[in-house]
């Protein structure tokens, strides 16, 4: 039960309806969504229960900002008429999930009253990804095991490497990116569950935040920090899975992988590999990460004829084969 509550208030129901029903699609929206055609059905309701956002068209915005309320008011903007009285405004006419990232990036920097969340409802299951061999193929393997998992499971996918190639891989670049919600969070956590699902997006049912623009940004980053927010994911967020795909750029690296339930090590016995890997290990007996140890799972890949190129090829082929293989949640 979503106890946030967002009223949409517009005269063309149908257009009402179809935004409505793809923001309650959205699982992890954390507003419930009712809809008026005029202003005395929503006030009716308002009086008994007032909502924490007002999505307000054109022609009732007027009325509905000059009412006192405890809420926070967006100007649905059509023709572009009162703009200036507006403080907040989102485009009528686009993606509804433009609208959605927008209204919870409104919300997250409100200066306004914003609840509190509690515990999440779920327990999630934090996987690590990390090879001291070098990443090759890790990428690839982690969308692919989060794009499996996900059929079944929530799953959210963030990515540390300095270079990940997901904005060429997925077509689509973000505004903000994964150091940005760590900042965010020195702010406190009260708006964090606002603030992350503003910048969530999707790829094939898998969940994602953009990766850091910069390596220079993913290394500035403090261990504190990095704990800090997967303690506030595991906390807020209501997802079943969150893979973490680690780099050594991550500062605390063994304490980030301490934190995770499972880990997945890309292995190689042939030539040096077998030496790093037995550098990495002894590193972490040195000191006293043997737990680290415990959870990993090596996994020794087989020599692909080839790699998918692009995301369209990315869940075919023998690769995909190996990961749907082992993309349950391990004993």
């Amino acid at each position: 039960m979503k106890n946030d509550r967002l009223a949409i208030c517009d005269p063309d129901e149908k257009y009402m309806e179809k935004l409505q029903q793809y923001l309650i699609s959205r699982s992890s929206f954390p507003f419930s969504v009712s809809i008026y055609g005029n202003i005395g059905e929503f006030q009716k309701e308002n009086a008994k229960k007032e909502f924490e956002v007002i999505l307000a068209g054109e022609s009732m915005f007027q009325d509905l900002a000059e009412k006192e309320s405890s809420g926070m008011v967006i100007l649905l903007q059509d023709k572009g008429i009162m703009t200036g009285k507006a403080e907040r405004i989102i485009r009528k006419y686009q993606s509804a999930e433009t609208i959605r990232k927008k209204i919870l990036e409104l919300y997250a920097d409100w200066n306004g009253t914003v609840k509190v969340h509690g515990t999440a409802q779920k327990d999630s299951s934090l996987i690590g990804v990390y090879s001291p061999l070098g990443r090759g193929i890790q990428t690839s393997f982690s969308l692919l095991l989060g794009q499996f998992l996900a059929k079944k499971q929530s799953v959210l996918y963030l990515n540390f490497e300095p270079f990940s190639g997901l904005s060429g891989l997925l077509g689509r670049e973000e505004e903000k990116d994964l150091t940005d919600l760590v900042y965010f969070l020195g702010n406190g956590k009260e708006r964090f569950l606002y603030k992350l699902e503003s910048m969530v997006s999707n790829v094939n049912g898998l969940n994602y935040i953009a990766p850091a623009y910069s390596y220079m940004d993913i290394a500035a980053v403090k261990a504190e920090d990095w704990l800090l927010l997967i303690h506030s994911l595991k906390e807020c967020a209501d997802y079943d899975v969150i893979i973490l795909d680690l780099s050594e750029l991550v500062q605390g690296l063994p304490d980030v992988l301490r934190e995770c339930s499972y880990i997945y090590t890309l292995n190689r016995t042939d030539g040096v590999a077998r030496h790093k890997m037995k550098e990495y290990e002894d590193l972490l007996e040195r000191q006293e990460y043997q737990d680290v140890i415990t959870k990993t799972k090596k996994l020794e890949f087989p020599i692909f004829k080839s790699l998918p190129a692009t995301l369209e090829e990315m869940s075919y082929g023998e690769l995909a084969d190996y990961v749907r293989k082992i993309a349950v949640m391990p004993a």
